[in-house]
């Protein structure tokens, strides 16, 4: 609107300075711009010059009217734009029309087979837990309807459940702050665990499901050297692991030994991020085996591969390898420590 007021406001400028020019030439004192030679007056666009000679003479009357009935080299040059804008308009409008209705059976047939962004998923003998869009989700193992079990406007997530599959630790970022927490399978107010202005992370439980297994920096004087340590489902304080760094771990089945990550490039925190694609510096991450009685160690064989995420089932511990390439699903047997593909 305010662009449509200055431009009639100019047209009506024009008008009458074309007025007091053929009266007698005093329009000169009107306008701003200058004069291109001697005998010319104004000019009044750029793409139609019109020039009067400074000595033409006009009756009031008959000068009035022809001058107003000439048309305005502004208002053709408008008219011609506007035109111009109409006819793009709906040129735009039929070719989207024409890329659009060829597309529409493909969008359809799309959006019958949504995917969802679904994360850190965990298993029990009947449902499978994950995280989704920071909160966290339950549905049975046959399938069904997901069932949401918190929605806090924190992020939580690490969802892991106790052995016997009627609780689920996870970590929820809460206040700017992560913790441990604990809430039922079936749905219920989630617990607090942990009170450190450290990062407290989930990682799993101890095999008699009276503890969570966390990782922490709060006795780290960096965030690189976090270690394992384990809180019991009413609270109190925490007790760590008899190993000098650890970002993930899983107990044997007699509880005695621990398959866990000491080191990684991997930082998974609140923020997600993560660490490079076949990664093959000082900190690709290996998988180790600690007696924790005495906190010695045996290393799962490989060479720079990054291996993470085991789990202890049996004689057998199961861990993500990028040693191949892709990373894949592989087997370390701890009775004679070869490591074979899934």
């Amino acid at each position: 609107m305010a662009a449509l007021a200055s431009s009639g406001a100019l047209m009506g400028r024009t008008v009458i300075r074309r007025i007091i020019e053929k009266l007698g030439g005093g329009g000169r004192a009107w306008s701003t711009r200058p004069r291109t030679s001697a005998s010319t007056a104004w000019s009044f666009s750029n793409s139609c010059l019109r020039t009067w000679p400074e000595n033409t003479k006009l009756g009031f009357d008959s000068g009035l009217l022809s001058i107003l009935s000439r048309p305005n080299p502004r208002e053709v040059v408008m008219s011609s734009k506007l035109h111009s804008s109409v006819c793009g308009l709906f040129t735009s409008i039929l070719m989207t029309a024409l890329l659009w209705f060829p597309a529409t059976p493909e969008l359809v047939a799309q959006s019958s087979h949504q995917y969802a962004l679904l994360r850190k998923p965990t298993v029990s003998k009947t449902q499978i837990a994950f995280s989704y869009g920071g909160d966290l989700w339950v549905v049975d193992r046959g399938g069904g309807e997901a069932k949401r079990l918190t929605s806090d406007v924190g992020i939580e997530i690490d969802p892991v459940f106790s052995p016997d599959g009627t609780t689920i630790a996870f970590t929820g970022e809460y206040d700017g702050n992560e913790d441990v927490y604990v809430v039922p399978a079936a749905g219920g107010i989630p617990k607090r665990l942990t009170t450190h202005p450290d990062p407290d992370q989930v990682v799993g439980w101890t095999r008699d499901g009276k503890s969570v297994l966390f990782r922490s920096t709060r006795g780290a004087y960096a965030a690189r050297y976090a270690q394992l340590y384990t809180v019991g489902l009413s609270g109190g304080l925490p007790k760590v692991l008899p190993l000098p760094m650890a970002f993930e771990g899983s107990y044997s089945p007699d509880s005695s030994h621990l398959a866990y990550v000491p080191f990684t490039n991997f930082t998974e925190q609140w923020n997600f991020y993560r660490g490079l694609k076949h990664y093959r510096g000082g900190t690709a991450s290996p998988v180790w085996i600690a007696k924790l009685s005495d906190s010695s160690v045996e290393k799962v064989p490989r060479k720079d591969s990054n291996d993470s995420t085991p789990m202890w089932l049996g004689d057998q511990v199961y861990f993500l390898s990028d040693r191949d390439g892709p990373v894949k699903l592989y087997i370390s047997d701890t009775k004679s420590n070869e490591v074979s593909g899934a």
